[in-house]
């Protein structure tokens, strides 16, 4: 891979009781190659029953991988079109992977995309 495509990625996932799914979707951008194009994660949690446990599940995943993971805990639902404009601000890579928090990539999946 060429070097100036590397960290080019930001997925941008919206929550909404999604604390039983969220981690399988998170180790799955997390290892293999697809970690290598991820600048940062951004995960915007849409004010869900479960927000407290999605975020503690988070925090807890954050410090032993290597790809940062920016989590907004929003205090009102603002649906999803609204919680991708709010992450797509947040991302500075140039390209944004919008993605649902019970989706799992494949291993190498964003280097062949």
């Amino acid at each position: 891979m060429k070097s100036s495509a590397k960290k080019c990625i930001t997925p941008i996932i919206i929550t909404y009781n999604s604390s039983s799914q969220i981690l399988k979707l998170l180790k799955s951008l997390d290892y293999s190659n697809n970690a290598e194009l991820i600048s940062k994660i951004v995960v915007i949690e849409n004010n869900s029953p479960d927000k407290l446990i999605t975020q503690q599940m988070i925090n807890n995943y954050k410090s032993p991988h290597q790809i940062k993971i920016q989590f907004i805990l929003s205090n009102e639902n603002i649906g999803f079109a609204k919680g991708c404009n709010k992450g797509a601000k947040l991302a500075k890579s140039k390209y944004i992977l919008f993605i649902n928090p019970d989706s799992e990539l494949k291993k190498d999946s964003l280097q062949i995309l």
